[in-house]
């Protein structure tokens, strides 16, 4: 800034200071107000939207009339920090206002936010126009690009600041305390170091001003655009990054560094409003064109980057700032760019401010009720271009050099579209992992189908053959496994009664569906529209749910729903995805915990789940946090990292052992879809209390204010808790779990072992159930064998399909029960006798069994059944070298490298030709064995004999 004297120097630069905090503090309450309200009444779109439109509507009204409030600078920096105080300090009660006075449902809730927010908003709104009228008084030339960089770099420092440090050290409350106090510091500094400036507004200040029509337009268009862009800046990053609070914290971090080094720019080599446009559609061309790379060269360096917190985010800020940067950069600097008097300064930027927050909301609007909607996110950047091609030609008219180059660059971005991949932001943000993730995950999408709310991303992807749903970067479990509808088996069990339960989180509806097909009313809540609308997509797997017309499926937010209803469930289960995201990692919060406990009849059981991704921090956090609000807690096993926490202010008991097995379509569908026996899903139990399971009894609680469960996911570096497994482990007791089923049912241990090897295989829990059993049991072995052989049978006669009789015989033989095995398979062909791979098991429990003529036998016929099985000349090779059929063997052997090499094969190759005496040929195989997997035993041993034998001979 160009200044007239060396006082008036250093009062600027304080001055300068003062709007740097006042930027600080201004950001910082719409980032606090927006959590403290959220975790109050939701998270749900509606209400993000309401809080988001509020402070645009609010200042930008603030900024209209900011230039009539001159004397009252001091007062309403003071009165900003003021009112902070009043929110943070009454929480509670602003609580028990909007769930209490106040009339039900959520319009009211809204309301009272609009009213809360529109008054602070306003205040903040008039901080940057007065700010800049203060400036012109000390310094000279057009001084709102200075004032817009400098409080708009303060706004940059505070997002990265209150997300990654200010909450961290004291929780939103102390925070936004600490910002309040900040703000009256300002507002006292300004009463009493430009008291002067206060008291004599310049007459210009009140005089009129208006922006040329046709600059208002342009302005407007550059804004519209810039506010979708925005938003969809946020989504791609989600796809790219998560869903997670941080990726929302560096992108809207990057918007405000972009307005700031803008604005800079624009003062410092006078950069016109159209050039900046110009630079603008080059950057979206840019963006079009280099994304797909962009990302792929993330997924190589993540790897390098994760183990170090710092060096992750500088990688996703730096890959956030090469595409979206230079789009966010000339953006921002817009408004500076159409700021050119100096005697009217508040009057003017006030306008500028008024009119673009109103084109920003209109923008806003207009992204989430249609844009997002109808069109791709590689169309939608086009569109921005469009709008930002539009405002060229408002500002310049639609003819002239300028003009003609916006048609161009357009044009450009139409061609660069071509190179867009759309189909990237549906792979999942764990795609991103590594370059060969990536490649792999790449390989196997199955173009989706889309669809979209105002904010989501819906899809069903294919995977492995297997289908799954896919929701703003989040990729579900596979529709088709069992791990969704035992959740709510599992639960079931325990409910004291099967009259009323809640699902929070409804998703796929894999697990809302059976808990509402065995209790009598079920309420599922689902805060996600875009799900909801495409259940029926689904139905395949969620036992068509919304037919179902004792499920109620409600669209809203969890908190919301159990804060605002008064409704008592004997069972609530908590499905919302894991709570790595921030929207979910409030549902585990002591809060929310006393909320939900509120809600639960007497006897009743809240079910949360919890899987190794949260780490040992996040373990032992949930469990303390579970520990503060009910008595009881319990753990299940689904999968061997992925549990159930089961709490309830009543001693966790198994009322319900047979409500699955009793319910003729859950049970058939668990038997014939899963193979797994309905009246042992109670047996999935493997604590009745985890209070003593905690790894640091003295950490800290999850809670609304101080998050530490979030704070725990953002800073995880090393996912798993083998810890907190070996603690389970050590603690795990037959006794306490045959406790759990007094007395509904007769304990069985081996039930208990069984099930585990079933759905388990071979894990660290059933080594240890099968020590536990065979400890209480020393006849386990001979009783155990015929236990499951007679079990087996039982549960295959039920159902009586071949797919059955198959999966009993594939059971028997992981056992090694060989011949037990046969006569299930003969039995599955003769009811289909043209079922795959059903002879080729016969053909290896022949081969296992010494058979080898019936082996090969078995073999063949499988190549009738499937011509294309290139496993089959393996065995054949194989089994033909066991016979010293070596020529025979050699053949197919060589068919099967040229089909599907591995180590074995070539092993098995080079036996067939070191007994036909080609020694060369015999080391030529082992070694192109040995090629793909070092580490072979059987590969170093047979060249080691081979050079022993060709010494020998050599020797002679």
């Amino acid at each position: 800034m160009e200044q007239t004297s060396s006082p008036c120097r250093n009062r600027s630069a304080y001055l300068s200071f003062l709007l740097l905090l006042s930027g600080f503090c201004g950001i910082s309450y719409e980032v606090l107000y927006g959590r403290l309200l959220s975790d109050l009444i939701g998270s749900q779109f509606i209400v993000n939207a309401a809080i988001l439109l509020t402070f645009l509507l609010g200042i930008g009204w603030g900024t209209l009339f900011a230039h009539r409030l001159w004397r009252l600078l001091p007062l309403l920096e003071a009165g900003i920090g003021l009112y902070a105080l009043f929110v943070a300090l009454l929480l509670p009660g602003i609580d028990r206002l909007l769930y209490t006075l106040l009339p039900g449902g959520l319009g009211w809730g809204l309301a009272a936010c609009v009213v809360l927010l529109f008054i602070p908003a306003f205040c903040i709104g008039t901080s940057l126009p007065l700010f800049t009228g203060y400036m012109s008084r000390l310094a000279a030339g057009s001084v709102f690009s200075w004032t817009y960089a400098v409080y708009n770099f303060g706004a940059a420092m505070v997002v990265l600041f209150i997300e990654f440090v200010l909450i961290r050290w004291g929780g939103i409350r102390s925070a936004t305390l600490l910002v309040a106090a900040l703000n009256l510091v300002v507002g006292l500094a300004l009463h009493l170091s430009f008291d002067d400036i206060r008291r004599q507004p310049p007459t210009a200040e009140i005089r009129p001003w208006r922006l040329p029509r046709p600059q208002a337009f342009a302005l407007v268009a550059a804004s519209i655009a810039s506010a979708v862009f925005q938003l969809l800046a946020i989504k791609l990053a989600e796809c790219l990054f998560g869903p997670f609070r941080e990726t929302f914290a560096l992108v809207l971090a990057l918007v405000f560094v972009g307005i700031a080094l803008g604005s800079w720019l624009v003062r410092r080599w006078r950069i016109a409003f159209t050039p900046l446009l110009l630079g603008n559609l080059g950057g979206i061309a840019l963006l079009l064109a280099v994304f797909g790379g962009a990302a792929g060269f993330y997924a190589s360096l993540y790897p390098l980057a994760v183990g170090e917190r710092l060096t992750l985010l500088v990688l996703k800020m730096a890959l956030l700032a090469t595409t979206l940067g230079l789009p966010f950069l000339t953006f921002g600097a817009t408004l500076a760019a159409l700021a050119t008097t100096e005697k009217n300064a508040a009057r003017e930027s006030g306008r500028l401010l008024f009119l673009s927050s109103m084109a920003n909301g209109a923008g806003f609007l207009l992204m989430v009720f249609f844009l997002h909607q109808r069109f791709d996110y590689g169309v939608l950047l086009c569109l921005i271009a469009g709008f930002s091609t539009l405002a060229v030609f408002f500002d310049q008219g639609w003819q002239g050099r300028r003009a003609a180059a916006a048609l161009l660059l357009f044009v450009m971005v139409l061609g660069c579209h071509r190179l867009w991949d759309e189909d990237l932001l549906y792979l999942g943000h764990t795609a991103f992992l590594s370059r060969e993730e990536l490649q792999e995950q790449r390989g196997k999408l199955v173009l989706p189908e889309k669809f979209k709310g105002p904010q989501d991303i819906f899809s069903i992807v294919t995977d492995d053959g297997s289908p799954r749903f896919f929701i703003n970067g989040y990729v579900s479990m596979a529709l088709d496994s069992p791990w969704e509808p035992l959740v709510g088996a599992i639960a079931a069990t325990t409910a004291p009664r099967l009259d009323k339960a809640l699902v929070l989180g409804v998703g796929s509806g894999n697990t809302a569906s059976v808990v509402g097909m065995l209790f009598d009313h079920t309420d599922g809540v689902e805060i996600n529209g875009a799900v909801l609308a495409n259940l029926h997509r689904m139905k395949e797997f969620n036992l068509d749910i919304e037919a179902n017309p004792r499920v109620r499926l409600i669209q809203d937010d969890a908190i919301h729903f159990v804060k605002a209803g008064e409704s008592a469930y004997s069972l609530i289960v908590n499905t919302v995805t894991t709570p790595l995201y921030f929207s979910s990692a409030k549902l585990y919060t002591r809060d929310f915990l006393d909320a939900v406990k509120r809600r639960l009849a007497p006897g009743g059981v809240y079910v949360t789940w919890v899987d190794s991704r949260v780490g040992e921090e996040g373990i032992d956090i949930m469990l303390r946090t579970l520990d503060r609000s009910f008595p009881h807690c319990a753990l299940a096993w689904v999968r061997s990292s992925y549990f159930l926490l089961l709490a309830s202010d009543e001693e966790i008991k198994v009322h319900q052992p047979l409500a699955v097995a009793e319910h003729p379509v859950l049970a058939d569908r668990f038997r014939r879809a899963f193979g797994i026996e309905p009246a042992r899903i109670a047996y999935q139990f493997l604590a009745a209390d985890v209070a003593g399971l905690v790894g640091r009894e003295n950490g800290a609680i999850n809670t609304l204010d101080y998050p530490a469960l979030e704070f725990a996911m953002s800073r995880l570096g090393k996912r798993g808790f083998r810890g907190f497994v070996g603690r389970l482990l050590d603690e795990l007791s037959l006794d306490e779990l045959a406790k759990m089923h007094e007395p509904a049912s007769e304990f069985s241990p081996f039930s208990l072992l069984l099930h585990a090897e079933e759905l388990l295989g071979d894990t660290a829990i059933t080594h240890r159930l099968g020590e536990l059993v065979a400890g209480a049991d020393p006849r386990l072995q001979e009783d155990y064998q015929r236990f499951v052989i007679a079990d087996g049978w039982r549960r295959a006669d039920l159902i009586r399909t071949a797919d059955g009789y198959h999966r009993l015989g594939f059971g028997l033989m992981k056992r090694g029960l060989y011949a037990e095995a046969l006569p299930a398979y003969t039995r599955s062909l003769q009811l289909d006798p043209g079922r795959n791979n059903t002879r080729f098991n016969m053909g290896a429990c022949y081969e296992y069994l010494g058979r080898f003529g019936e082996a090969l036998r078995y073999y063949r016929q499988e190549l009738q059944i499937d011509a294309d099985d290139r496993d089959v000349p393996f065995r054949l090779g194989r089994v033909q070298v066991k016979m010293g059929r070596f020529v025979e063997a050699r053949e197919e052997l060589e068919k099967a490298v040229r089909l599907a090499p591995t180590p074995a094969t070539y092993f098995y190759l080079g036996q067939a030709r070191e007994r036909l005496e080609d020694a060369a040929a015999a080391r030529d195989a082992y070694r192109k064995g040995l090629a793909l997997d070092p580490d072979d035993d059987h590969i170093k041993e047979a060249l080691a004999l081979l050079a022993v034998n060709d010494g020998d001979a050599g020797g002679m």
